[in-house]
């Protein structure tokens, strides 16, 4: 007879183990659901992110835009995205140049600066541009170098007309 009261005991002993077991494998799956409906934390611009461009020159014979641009924030940029309108059209932008531009990617007019513009300090960009005889309009979105990721300042657009020179 006390053998058949040890393999009780020991069935219970395997049955705790198993509900352990079992808690503990529920838990890990509702923690990693759960961990997937989470959302990220959104990597975003400084609400004191400020630029201006402060003086132009349009050259359209030549379909070059220089202008100086204006840090008027708390913080550094580190590039900017352009877009250039005559009337509603969208000018292609092709090329840009200045003297901190690190690269500007083709189709989605961003100028990457090789050093970040701290505030109060003018930098002079040419841009190239084409399939507009007259930009109107012109707009220039801050963005900054967050996290691994460069994320556009969509709070900071900086909007003007360009007047023909």
């Amino acid at each position: 007879m006390p053998r058949s009261r040890n393999k009780k005991g020991l069935s219970e002993i395997i049955g705790y183990v198993l509900l352990i077991v079992f808690a503990v494998s529920m838990s890990a799956i509702v923690f990693s659901w759960l961990r997937a409906k989470v959302p990220k934390a959104e990597e975003k611009c400084p609400d004191d992110v400020s630029i201006e461009i402060i003086s132009y020159n349009l050259n359209a014979a030549a379909k070059v835009l220089n202008f100086d641009l204006r840090n008027r924030g708390l913080f550094s940029v580190n590039g900017i995205s352009i877009r250039l309108r005559e009337g509603t059209k969208l000018c292609k932008i092709t090329g840009a140049s200045c003297d901190v531009c690190a690269r500007y990617t083709t189709g989605s007019n961003k100028i990457l600066f090789e050093e970040k513009i701290d505030p109060t300090i003018i930098k002079s960009i040419n841009i190239i541009y084409e399939d507009c005889e007259n930009p109107t309009d012109i707009e220039a979105t801050p963005m900054r170098f967050i996290g691994e990721n460069y994320v556009l300042c969509e709070t900071s657009i900086y909007r003007d007309k360009v007047r023909s020179q």
